[in-house]
């Protein structure tokens, strides 16, 4: 059994903000021990390993839309084997400790940051001067709103009906209401949607200003597991360069979409 020394040194007179202070040591002791225990490690010999092998099942359903190209109705199938392999010669590991102590779950005011950095001015990493989000009018046209990677839009199609899909000499059936003047409902995983509205489904949505570096949150805390009525002009918008797209249902007709319409 590896004993580990917190080595923590005593803190200044801390006045109004005594609590701070004791937050802020906490945080320091715990860094000094958890850079202590980290720097404990053991070696071994190593003549065997196990390594996972992936298997890609390519078997899977395929479509042919008007270009004449078949295309895949859902992504390959990939699973892990584990296979034995014998090193020679054998491998020197090194397995270094982990820390699992509770990190302190105390926190530190603003008004008590400028006291602490002033004790300890290399020592500032647990005390931030900023708050964790600032208003969206700070700087309007740069707070955007970040959807996650993951989201969903619902919207109600127009139909191609009769005739050849690819020739386009169907008949075409907009989505009006069935029962006038009552709308159209239907109902996907709980939640009714209403024609003529389009919804967007959103597994995170957070609003950041992006001309800082680094990024500055702005508006209130993320909100997660949304899903938002698309009620004025709908824009999409590049991660990297924050180009603004406009977004026009048409394209989703199920015509073949225009070129054009991949870059938005």
């Amino acid at each position: 059994m590896t004993s580990v020394l917190s080595i923590v040194t005593a803190l200044p007179a801390t006045g109004p903000y005594e609590n701070d202070f004791a937050c802020f040591s906490s945080f320091r002791g715990y860094d000094s021990s958890s850079r202590s225990f980290e720097k404990l490690y053991t070696t071994e010999i190593v003549s065997v390993r196990e390594r996972p092998v992936k298997q890609v099942d390519r078997n899977v359903p395929l479509t042919t839309l008007c270009d004449g190209r078949p295309r895949a109705l859902e992504p390959y199938k990939t699973s892990e084997v584990t296979t034995t392999e014998t090193l020679d010669p054998p491998e020197t590991t090194t397995q270094y400790s982990t820390y699992n102590s509770p990190n302190p779950t105390c926190t530190i005011a603003a008004t008590a940051c400028a006291a602490i950095k002033s004790a300890f001015p290399d020592e500032n990493s647990h005390c931030q001067t900023l708050p964790s989000y600032v208003p969206c009018s700070v700087d309007p046209d740069h707070c955007h709103i970040l959807g996650g990677d993951r989201n969903t839009l619902y919207y109600w199609p127009v139909t191609t009906v009769s005739g050849d899909f690819c020739a386009r000499n169907g008949s075409t059936v907009f989505a009006e209401p069935t029962s006038p003047p009552e709308p159209d409902k239907v109902v996907i995983n709980g939640y009714t949607f209403t024609s003529p509205t389009n919804y967007i489904s959103m597994e995170e949505a957070r609003a950041q200003i992006h001309t800082t570096q680094p990024q500055i949150t702005c508006g209130p805390p993320a909100h997660t597991s949304l899903i938002l009525p698309i009620t004025e002009s709908f824009y999409s918008m590049g991660y990297y360069d924050y180009r603004k797209f406009s977004f026009n249902f048409a394209d989703l007709a199920p015509n073949p979409i225009p070129a054009d319409a991949y870059g938005r």
